[in-house]
């Protein structure tokens, strides 16, 4: 049998290594296994008894805020709408 020497085959043959030794290997705070690296930075989740952050209530009026238009200039929201109802729309796009 060959031994493979490279980088790539000794990361290969350090998560076969994790999968034998179950012991050695990390766990994030939901009890998940990742193989051969730690957990920096697991996602935050909140139990279900606590309460967790939520935006403005319904009706509530929004902070002051200003975000860019299309042609990216600053747009102050609530001096621009002139009192009228408006919309936000955050849309994520590949390509513009």
């Amino acid at each position: 049998m060959q031994v493979e020497t490279s980088p790539e085959g000794a990361a290969v043959r350090g998560a076969h290594e994790a999968f034998a030794n179950p012991q050695e290997t990390d766990t994030d705070e939901r009890g998940l296994r990742v193989d051969g690296m730690g957990v920096d930075f697991p996602a935050r989740r909140y139990p279900a008894t606590m309460e967790f952050p939520t935006g403005p209530a319904l009706g509530e009026r929004l902070p002051e805020f200003t975000l860019p238009n299309q042609h990216g200039e600053p747009v102050d929201f609530h001096a621009h709408r002139g009192g009228q109802g408006a919309v936000v729309v955050f849309y994520r796009s590949a390509v513009w």
